[in-house]
């Protein structure tokens, strides 16, 4: 195009100077087509990805509601499975709590912007979630003597590590300037901030 426009130049100073915006716009259009595919990409690869990741946890808090009331906690988790006689599967509920940690892990530190999403009511977050599995782990552990306990350990251990995880790298944020705590915008509304 530029080589049209040049040749109906008559001094090779015009030629020039219409010639002169030709590698500047190559330049421009191997970057818009390098920002293109990177976009188009990462619109196929990654927000999938972070979308299934996502509804995964959201999926596995709701059905918590069912099972330890709203808002969840450990206790009315384990009532509730014992008035239906499901003492027995404590073990694979608390199973499936440690994959659902080592997920919650994972997810979260890969793809920190993930835990500023929340669908559910604020009584269902996953910090709720979190600890309704390691508060009823702890309570299986410290009354229980004589049945199989690995599960609970695991829980326990699992969640601890998880929430302190997370805790450090996405809720709270040093400030050196005034020495104290900020709470992330998405658990301020829920939480006390902690004192300075």
């Amino acid at each position: 195009m530029h080589q049209l426009i040049a040749r109906r130049c008559k001094t090779y100073v015009k030629q020039d100077s219409v010639l002169a915006l030709n590698g500047l716009l190559i330049i421009l259009g191997q970057l818009l087509s390098w920002l293109l595919l990177y976009f188009v990409a990462y619109g196929l690869w990654v927000l999938p990805t972070i979308y299934n990741a996502f509804i995964n946890r959201e999926a596995d808090i709701s059905l918590l509601a069912v099972s330890g009331g709203q808002p969840s906690w450990g206790l009315e988790l384990l009532a509730r499975l014992t008035l239906n006689d499901q003492l027995g599967d404590i073990p694979a509920h608390l199973n499936a709590w440690t994959k659902w940690l080592g997920n919650l892990h994972l997810t979260h530190t890969t793809y920190r912007y993930s835990s500023k999403f929340d669908l559910l009511p604020p009584n269902q977050h996953w910090v709720i979630a979190s600890i309704t599995a390691l508060d009823a782990a702890s309570l299986r552990l410290s009354l229980t003597k004589t049945l199989p306990r690995a599960e609970c350990t695991q829980v326990v251990i699992h969640a601890t590590q998880t929430l302190e995880t997370l805790y450090a790298a996405l809720i709270v944020h040093k400030n050196p300037s005034r020495s104290c705590f900020l709470l992330n915008d998405t658990l301020a509304p829920r939480f006390p901030k902690p004192m300075p």
